[in-house]
């Protein structure tokens, strides 16, 4: 795979930093970017698109990112996906 070729999905329920890291990625020709809101949404376009890299969020409603995470990596075909969890500074996550 090379530069251009990736398929990223972004996954954030703030449409702000969807927009942002969406930016930066185009920005940088690295590849073509599919968003979800939400985990529900994230596993929707995982059953029918290809995926190369996964960004999240750590802190959403209903589902978190990390849910998404265990759920990614129990399933075969998807635990092969390079994920990389993201959040605020300002969010109570950065305790954890």
């Amino acid at each position: 795979m090379k530069k251009g070729d990736i398929q990223f999905l972004v996954v954030d329920d703030n449409p702000e930093t969807i927009q942002s890291v969406t930016e930066y990625i185009t920005s940088l020709a690295y590849g073509t970017v599919r968003e979800a809101a939400s985990v529900a949404e994230a596993m929707k376009i995982l059953g029918s698109e290809t995926v190369d890299f996964i960004i999240c969020d750590w802190n959403m409603p209903g589902a978190s990112g990390f849910n998404l995470l265990k759920l990614i990596k129990l399933e075969e075909k998807y635990k092969h996906i390079p994920f990389l969890m993201i959040t605020s500074p300002e969010a109570e996550e950065k305790n954890k």
